[in-house]
Parts: structure tokens; C-alpha cells; sequence
């Protein structure tokens, strides 16, 4: 099979309406902007769990699951903490290009996930790799600050030249995208050696240090 790079995932919603703020035209594909802000999570989000649409099938939602118990245990308690404010759809994300993309409303996030086609692309680990990148958005907009965002941000390699025909990628990736690449990386410990999918984004040189940061937001919560 020729390789071949498939954008899988898309710029958070929330993206587009902060670019709108600073007045920047137009959008990335697939996006959709909000006039609202994305909800935070607080106490009461942090003890519910996620809410499936009945488009997901049981199995499907067996599979969401179960690559959540294979991330690291940090990871993992950050995820349980936003896990409330999440609700999973299996259906089109209106761009051909995307796999996946995650949504901010009043009270939470849709993540729409193409889950047959996700594992028919990618397998497996493209399927991980998509549940992990798209809770990590969650987990930005719900419980960092700016200055841990900056501060996470800037320990990202730039990474290869602009590419893309459905979306910057590489080292125009936006800042959303950069961090929920290198998110699902330390969740993980899969750097994505020949997984061709997502933002062209390179590991951080140690992922250990770069998430220590969001391990000690894990201890707090």
C-alpha cells in the first residue's frame, strides 16, 4: 500500500472563534466557529463519564474505551476529569478530509468520529491515536491555562516545512493541534513511527519531561 498522509483530525472549533477575535479571515476546513466560549470542567463534571450517541454501536464503544485503559495513568485521570463533558457520535465531520473532529458547545464537546473508516485507514493505532489527539482538546480547553499552554507550546519541535492541501500541518500545525498531537503522544508512548496520520508534528526530544507539567495538573485534580 503506497504511503500516503490522511489529516485525520481537525482544528478544534474553538480555534477559529479565538482567529475570528484577533480578526483573521476564513477557516480551517471542516471547523465551525462558536460565538460561546469552551466550557471548563469543575467538580461535578469530574465524577460522570462519557455520553455515547446512539449512533455509536456497542462495540464501538467498547473499542472508545478500551484505548483509554492503555494510556498512562496521568493521562488517564485527566481524561476521567473531562470525561462528563464529552459526548461521542459516530457520523460525518463534514469534511472529507477529517476522520474526526471535536466540537465546543454551551455545556460540552462532540467529538464526531468515523470510527469504521477511522480503522480502515489507519488500523489499530490510528484509531488510539484519534480517540487520544481528540480528548486532548477536551482536556486544553476544559483544564489548562494560557501560561501551561505557552509553557507546554514551546517545548514542541517546529517540526517539517507547511504541508497540507486540507489544513496547515507541520510547522504551521495551530497551537490546538501541536498540543493534542504531543498529548496523545505522552498518553500513549507511541511517537507515531509510520503512522500516516495527523498533523505532522514531531515528539517533543523527551516526552517524560514535557508532560511533567501535566502530570502534576493530574496530581491535583
Amino acid at each position: 500500500m503506497p504511503r500516503r498522509t490522511v489529516t485525520i483530525l481537525c482544528a478544534i472549533a474553538a480555534l477559529l472563534a479565538a482567529q475570528a477575535a484577533r480578526g483573521h479571515r476564513g477557516a480551517h476546513p471542516g471547523t465551525r466557529v462558536v460565538t460561546t466560549g469552551p466550557p471548563r470542567a469543575d467538580a461535578a463534571s469530574g465524577v460522570g463519564t462519557y455520553t455515547f450517541d446512539p449512533s455509536v454501536s456497542a462495540i464501538n464503544r467498547q473499542a472508545f474505551l478500551g484505548v483509554l485503559a492503555h494510556v498512562r495513568p496521568e493521562a488517564a485521570r485527566l481524561y476521567a476529569r473531562v470525561a462528563a463533558l464529552v459526548t461521542v457520535v459516530d457520523g460525518d465531520t463534514g469534511n472529507p478530509g477529517a476522520l474526526a473532529i471535536t466540537i465546543p458547545g454551551r455545556r460540552g464537546y462532540t467529538i464526531r468520529f468515523q470510527f469504521g473508516k477511522v480503522f480502515a485507514e489507519l488500523g489499530q493505532r490510528g484509531l488510539n491515536r484519534v480517540v487520544e489527539h481528540e480528548l486532548a482538546h477536551v482536556v486544553d480547553f476544559a483544564l489548562l491555562t494560557d501560561p501551561l499552554r505557552a509553557q507546554l507550546d514551546a517545548g514542541i519541535p517546529a517540526g517539517v516545512p507547511c504541508t497540507g492541501s486540507n489544513g496547515p500541518t507541520g510547522a504551521c500545525a495551530p497551537r490546538e493541534e501541536r498540543f493534542a498531537e504531543s498529548f496523545a503522544k505522552w498518553a500513549s508512548g507511541d511517537i507515531g513511527v509510520n503512522l500516516y496520520g495527523g498533523y505532522a508534528v514531531p515528539p517533543p526530544p523527551d516526552l517524560q519531561a514535557w508532560g511533567a507539567p501535566l502530570a502534576a495538573l493530574a496530581a491535583k485534580g
